[in-house]
């Protein structure tokens, strides 16, 4: 029979996985951000047309 506790304590996890998971959480962010940015403007120039500052 398997001891779990065992098998958990001899786990690690894969390399590639890790570098994979970093390069897709890294990719994301600034696309995510840059997406924020441009949906503030276009809600910003919605607000005032002119591109008057209050």
């Amino acid at each position: 029979m398997l001891n779990f506790e065992e098998e958990v304590a001899k786990f690690s996890p894969s390399t590639e996985i890790d570098r994979a998971t970093e390069n897709l959480y890294d990719s994301i962010s600034p696309d995510v951000a840059d997406i924020l940015e441009e949906l503030l403007s276009k809600s910003d120039k919605r607000k005032n047309p002119q591109g008057n500052r209050h």
